[in-house]
């Protein structure tokens, strides 16, 4: 399926450069879309985000598969598939289909399965306090519910607060890493569309875009993404 076109790339506006918290603000550049949506879609981040939320929406609103890599990790009673099993039943999820929303990472089991088979990696990368509040308030209500997670999974205080890479502990462990590596790692990606939400206003103005309606009539002004904290952005080398 052919790309969508895409306007030129612009320099990135002052306000813009002002809100990318870590990098030279120089090495970004602001892209827009301005013909056709996303149809092959990552939504990653760690977890607090708000991935599972953006990405059942977006494939709602979009029309497009919904696939939650959590449900096809963890077998019940929280047995991890192996890694062969897990890569099969990924392909077996997004290989039929041409359009598709999935949800969550996995990089050391997946590496770039799918990365290298979508247009668009949407990266939630809000604040560590807010992630991690988020995070607690959300796993104790997962704890005091005991609702099924994914395939008769419960949430524990062992499993989200005590082990040593414990659901919050693990979150706090990889937001920065994931700050250091994601920029660099999809630079060297062509084929996908960088799209990195770092507020939950930006995350709301960016799922509000991608409305069917939204997006016939204009694509957003570089100026419009700014003012609205979207940063949509791939590194590029400064020139030396």
């Amino acid at each position: 399926m052919a790309r969508p076109n895409r306007v030129a790339r612009q320099p990135l506006p002052r306000e813009a450069a002002r809100r990318i918290a870590a990098g030279d603000a120089r090495d970004y550049s602001l892209r827009v879309v301005s013909g056709g949506k996303p149809r092959r879609i990552a939504v990653i981040g760690v977890s607090g985000n708000g991935k599972t939320t953006l990405a059942r929406r977006l494939a709602e609103q979009l029309g497009l598969r919904y696939v939650e890599l959590d449900a096809l990790c963890h077998q019940p009673g929280w047995r991890e598939a192996p890694n062969e099993d897990f890569r099969r039943d990924v392909l077996a999820a997004i290989g039929d289909v041409d359009a598709w929303v999935v949800d969550g990472s996995y990089d050391r089991k997946l590496g770039n399965l799918v990365y290298e088979r979508a247009d668009t990696v949407v990266w939630l990368d809000q604040p560590l306090p807010l992630v991690v509040a988020r995070l607690i308030r959300r796993a104790i209500w997962d704890i005091v519910t005991q609702r099924d997670l994914f395939n008769g999974n419960r949430q524990t205080v062992r499993f989200a607060f005590l082990e040593r890479d414990s659901l919050v502990a693990y979150a706090i462990k990889q937001h920065p890493r994931r700050r250091r590596l994601y920029p660099r790692k999809f630079a060297a990606m062509p084929n996908v569309e960088l799209v990195r939400l770092r507020s939950p206003a930006a995350v709301r103005h960016w799922l509000a875009a991608q409305a069917p309606a939204a997006g016939a009539s204009r694509g957003a002004s570089p100026e419009d993404a700014a003012r609205a904290g979207l940063i949509l952005t791939s590194p590029e080398p400064t020139p030396r």
